[in-house]
């Protein structure tokens, strides 16, 4: 795993290796992991590696009630979290659904403020969500 800081912003976040395919010195990151450092393209970023701790506990805030309409919501972020291998406290995940990206919010990890989840069983809690709103704020 490693640790993905902004230079500018600050803002840290982790995250784990698909493929090791960009050129040297550069790197390709999803657009809310780029929303989350609050970076744009083509700006530079600290990477670190980082040893996480396999997580426990996970608390998840929907942006949006409609995630909640998902029959099975649960067993959908269960499956739709295996294509992740960490997460970071204050963090925003976009899952798609169905043809559609939710928005979630990673209110609370245990232990500390970054996780492993790879191959471990993490227990997951929801909160209310943000707005009744359908897109992100």
């Amino acid at each position: 795993m490693f640790e993905l800081k902004s230079k500018f912003s600050g803002r840290i976040t982790h995250s784990g290796v698909m493929e090791f395919i960009a050129d040297e010195g550069c790197a390709y990151l999803p657009y809310w992991m780029m929303q989350n450092l609050a970076i744009c393209e083509g700006e530079k970023i600290n990477f670190r590696y980082k040893n996480l701790e396999k997580g426990i506990f996970v608390k998840i805030q929907p942006q949006t009630y409609d995630f909640l309409d998902i029959s099975n919501t649960k067993a959908v972020l269960e499956s739709k979290l295996r294509n992740f291998t960490c997460l970071t406290k204050s963090d925003t995940l976009a899952i798609e659904y169905n043809e559609k990206i939710y928005w979630l919010n990673v209110v609370e990890v245990k232990p500390g403020n970054a996780i492993s989840i790879v191959e471990t069983d993490v227990n997951v809690d929801f909160i209310a969500p943000l707005n009744k709103e359908t897109s992100k704020v």
